[in-house]
């Protein structure tokens, strides 16, 4: 039941994340890449982020606009 997708799309909630005074270094390829990476302990059998603290044991999943799943510790590249 935990997987379901509709359980899942039950649970879903919106968060967005604005950065405010950011510095950027171009890149040689693209002036408009932005590198981004969401750091965090990964649980061992999935690709989420555990959690610490009083809610240690529990994990969270990271989607970006798209539903497309953001893995932890790796680069997410977006355009502006």
């Amino acid at each position: 039941m935990l997987s379901s997708d509709i359980f899942l799309e039950e649970k879903e909630k919106p968060l967005t994340i604005e950065l405010i005074n950011c510095g950027n270094l171009f890149s040689t390829i693209d002036s408009k890449t932005w590198n981004i990476q969401f750091n965090g302990y990964v649980s061992s059998n999935l690709d989420s982020f555990l959690l610490t603290g009083p809610s240690r044991g529990l994990s969270i999943f990271l989607l970006d606009k798209d539903k497309s799943l953001i893995y932890p510790n790796k680069n997410l590249f977006t355009k502006k």
